[in-house]
This record gives structure tokens, C-alpha cells and sequence, in this order.
């Protein structure tokens, strides 16, 4: 996103601020613009899965970074007519350039660090309604299968809609049927806190 006959690049950041990982993104860009360009951006306070705000159909600035987290902000963003940069893995709208985690990394890391504390039995505790950490257990179960071991995959019995504490549960009860001990890798921090 580049300056059109402006002094100062002008992109709106559609980027929530209620999660670590999206501040890092916040973080990340801020840490860009202070060592390479001068961008006017704009920023407006919002949740993951928030309606979009009303200016966003009407932005006409240089461009606009987005985690495009759901169906009514996709909608929005298909008919904005300037340059868009998706950072989220759900891929509502795959047409659009995007980066996101090296999610196979992340599993490549994790399973070394597991594996060099001497486990031979794993598993993946994931959350099959994020897209990355469906990557992350298929690269973490490739990688014990590569290294000659079996992989327990963690996926919810009662779908998606399970609250914290049935969560909890249901994790226990995977848990208590896998091989031990057992070197389990979470999808996510608060995943492994549960």
C-alpha cells in the first residue's frame, strides 16, 4: 500500500484489538512504519466477529489491512474498491493477497521441542474451527507419522458449541485415553491452559 500523490500513505487497519495475536499484529505495523514510511493510518477499536463499522464502505484512503474474521465484514470488503491485505487464516476472501503464521513451523517446532524431551507417544489438541490450527495438527501428525509414531488428534465430541467447562471435560476425557506419558502439543495458549 503505497502513497497516490500523497505525502503520507493513508491505510485503515481493520484489526481487532481484543487478542494478543492481533496487538502483535498492531505491534508489527507500528515497528514498519517507524523504521520505513510515513503512514497516516486509521484505526478503530473493535472485537473479532463485530459488525463492520459504518465508514468502511465508504474508505478512501490507500488501503486497508484486514482480519477478515466473518461473512458480514467479507461482504463489506468485497465492494471496497482500494488495495485490501487479508492477515487472517479464515480465507473468507481467498482472492485476496494474505500472510498469516507459518503454521507448519509452528508444528515443526513444536514437535522437535517434544520429541528432544524424549516422548515416543504424542498428540495434538486442536480446535477444527480455526483453519490454522487444522494446519498445525494435519503438519504436527505428519511429523510424528514421518518420525515413526502414532499421534492422538483432539477434536471437540459435542461440536463447536461446548462452553469452557465442557471443554475442559471433554479434553480430560481425550486425555485419559491416550498413550502415556505423552508429549501433547495445544493449538493455542488458551487451548492448553483448558
Amino acid at each position: 500500500i503505497g502513497p497516490i500523490g500523497r505525502e503520507h500513505s493513508r491505510p485503515a487497519l481493520l484489526i481487532e484489538t481484543s487478542n494478543s495475536y492481533a496487538r502483535g499484529l498492531l505491534r508489527g505495523i507500528v515497528s514498519y512504519i517507524r523504521e520505513n514510511r510515513q503512514w497516516s493510518i486509521y484505526l478503530s477499536e473493535h472485537n473479532r466477529g463485530d459488525r463492520p463499522p459504518t465508514w468502511l464502505s465508504k474508505w478512501d484512503g490507500d488501503g486497508i489491512i484486514a482480519r477478515i474474521e466473518n461473512a458480514a465484514i467479507a461482504r463489506v470488503l468485497k465492494e471496497v474498491r482500494v488495495p485490501i491485505v487479508d492477515v487472517s487464516a479464515a480465507r473468507m476472501l481467498p482472492h485476496l493477497p494474505w500472510f498469516e503464521t507459518d503454521d507448519e513451523e509452528v508444528a515443526k517446532l513444536g514437535f522437535a521441542h517434544l520429541r528432544e524431551r524424549g516422548f515416543r507417544s504424542f498428540g495434538f489438541c486442536g480446535d477444527p474451527h480455526f483453519n490454522w490450527s487444522n494446519w498445525r495438527m494435519d503438519h504436527f501428525a505428519r511429523r510424528a507419522k514421518e518420525a515413526g509414531f502414532g499421534c492422538a488428534l483432539y477434536k471437540p465430541s459435542q461440536g463447536y458449541a461446548l462452553d469452557d467447562e465442557q471443554q475442559i471435560d471433554d479434553i480430560g476425557r481425550w486425555l485419559r485415553g491416550i498413550p502415556k506419558p505423552a508429549g501433547v502439543m495445544a493449538c493455542y495458549d488458551l487451548r492448553g491452559q483448558q
